[in-house]
């Protein structure tokens, strides 16, 4: 009987793909970390309200966009910028009532918050 040898090194990278291929191989998830501060409406018919979007971390650049309810259920982009390098931007002009902002960085990482604008 003839016996065959592989090296170590094929070996190693021969068990990892069948370990990938069995199992699969996950990305790793980028999380974009954001907040919003709110100014109320003075009335309830004013549109002076705004919503300061800030990101907490990461390396931009970043799309920012206001929505007035999320994509799936219809919404619409009422507001949009970027990208832009500025981990901050303020959305004014705003009637009382609920929103949704998205904040992109670099095409890839997706965060979102459900936002009201209140009345002073």
């Amino acid at each position: 009987m003839k016996s065959y040898s592989m090296p170590l090194k094929s070996l190693i990278i021969m068990m990892l793909f069948s370990i990938i291929a069995i199992y699969g191989l996950k990305a790793q998830e980028v999380k974009l970390e954001i907040q919003a501060v709110v100014t109320p409406a003075s009335s309830p018919e004013t549109e002076d309200g705004t919503i300061l979007v800030k990101v907490l971390e990461n390396d931009g650049p970043y799309l920012f966009r206001l929505l007035d309810k999320a994509p799936w259920d219809g919404g619409v982009v009422l507001a949009s910028m970027g990208p832009i390098n500025e981990t901050e931007f303020s959305f004014s002009g705003l009637k009382p009532g609920n929103y949704m902002v998205f904040v992109t960085e670099n095409d890839q990482a997706t965060s979102f918050l459900n936002v009201s604008v209140s009345i002073e």
